[in-house]
């Protein structure tokens, strides 16, 4: 018996037991002799035959001349486009971020605020407030760094220290006042102040209460 060996490098007709299977195997070996040649090239044509059996098969060999035989059109092939990549959220400034440390100098530190103003009352107001309770507001920009605080000057007296700039004063004498606020950082010391402010508080008073009829008529 005689045993017929393949010529290498020649990819024989395949019975189609099943045409994708077919189609596989032989593109795997065209892809196989590629790869081993160590550079890309193009597909090999794939042709369509029918054995005298009537098994169609499928190969990368090209027909005899007297043989019957069409070519087969393969597809690309599907793709794969991967979504763009997420962008990053942005990060919170922070106040290192604005001044470089945490332990920086005090003339630094002061070099970040922008202003310090009296916000409420406003300068020269007249205020009317029988009780003497007045609320006085300030504005700093940008807003107090963490272990800074506010403090409030009244009438060239400190009156009250703050984490907030926002002061509550209770029973202030009627008359002009003048106000002024100071940033301090965590040692006491001051960063930035505000220019003075005055306003004006009205009280109601007996003594200079007009007259007023008495009720009922009486004298």
């Amino acid at each position: 018996m005689t045993t017929t060996k393949p010529e290498p490098g020649v990819t024989r007709p395949h019975p189609a037991a099943g045409r994708g299977a077919v189609l596989t195997a032989v593109l795997t070996a065209v892809l196989a002799a590629s790869t081993t040649a160590g550079a890309p090239t193009a597909a090999a044509q794939i042709y369509r035959t029918v054995d005298e059996d009537g098994n169609v098969v499928f190969t990368d060999v090209p027909p005899r001349p007297d043989e019957a035989a069409e070519t087969v059109e393969l597809g690309s092939g599907s793709t794969f486009t991967p979504p763009p990549a997420a962008v990053p959220a942005e990060t919170p400034l922070r106040w290192s971020d604005v001044d470089g440390a945490v332990d920086e100098p005090a003339a630094d530190a002061a070099a970040v605020y922008q202003s310090v103003e009296i916000a409420s009352p406003g300068n020269d107001e007249a205020v009317r407030e029988n009780s003497g309770n007045i609320v006085v507001s300030a504005r700093v920009v940008p807003e107090l760094r963490p272990g800074h605080r506010v403090q409030l000057e009244l009438d060239g007296q400190i009156v009250q220290t703050s984490e907030a700039p926002s002061f509550q004063l209770q029973y202030v004498d009627r008359g002009t006042h003048q106000v002024r606020v100071h940033v301090l950082d965590e040692s006491g010391t001051i960063l930035r102040s505000s220019d003075p402010s005055t306003f004006h508080l009205l009280r109601y008073s007996k003594l200079t209460a007009p007259n007023r009829p008495r009720v009922n008529g009486g004298s």
